[in-house]
């Protein structure tokens, strides 16, 4: 398992030298009136050449753990899942799937399944590759080898990939924050907060958002 920290010092390096060939290349002119991402995006000859699975842990402190009232389970640690590929020509794509689905699962469904199925092709065939692929439990790796695979293609045309994946709209670039919130347990004499605790969390989390929402 790898920390956030050391994920993120690693990645510095591989980003700014995607970054760089991504500038090398220019960036590429969208047609207009678009119906799908890929109308008229040239591709680039490129091939996946290593599959990584990466997961990211954390070890909350006592005072930030919280109770699943549905399960009563202590939710003691934060983990993602990141997919990271890369090719031939330097550039990598980075991913997340759902921690949910079990990241041991998906790592060796990756080596299993999803290696066989990429390894050796080209990231600007994804719409065949990996659409519609995602599914329960370890199947759900392939949400990260499709955004992988997207990222890859935004660097290697030298564009944010929100400008090509907007195809008939002006895309949002600022993302209002979100906080969730409203976990909670019936168990009396807990030290996690109970269901009459809701209202003041509520009232303390929303007013710490200036420009965001809160869910509960």
């Amino acid at each position: 398992m790898t920390s956030r920290r050391a994920f993120l010092s690693s990645a510095t390096g591989a980003v700014g030298a995607s970054a760089l060939a991504a500038q090398q290349r220019g960036s590429a002119a969208l047609q207009q009136d678009r119906i799908s991402p890929m109308d008229g995006v040239r591709r680039e000859k490129i091939k996946i050449t290593g599959v990584k699975i990466i997961s990211l842990g954390y070890r909350l402190k006592p005072e930030e753990e919280w109770r699943d009232a549905d399960n009563n389970f202590i939710i003691y640690k934060t983990e993602s899942v990141i997919v990271e590929l890369t090719t031939d020509v330097g550039l990598k794509g980075i991913g997340g799937a759902s921690r949910y689905n079990g990241p041991a699962e998906m790592k060796e469904y990756t080596e299993a399944v999803v290696k066989p199925a990429i390894l050796g092709k080209n990231p600007f065939d994804v719409e065949y590759l990996a659409a519609g692929l995602c599914g329960p439990r370890a199947r759900g790796v392939w949400a990260g080898v499709d955004t992988a695979m997207w990222d890859i293609i935004g660097k290697a045309k030298g564009l944010p990939l929100y400008k090509i994946l907007a195809t008939d709209t002006e895309p949002v670039t600022h993302i209002r924050m979100y906080a969730s919130g409203g976990e909670f347990t019936w168990q009396k004499g807990s030290r996690f907060v109970g269901p009459d605790d809701l209202e003041a969390t509520a009232i303390v989390r929303s007013s710490a958002l200036r420009f965001g929402f809160f869910d509960s």
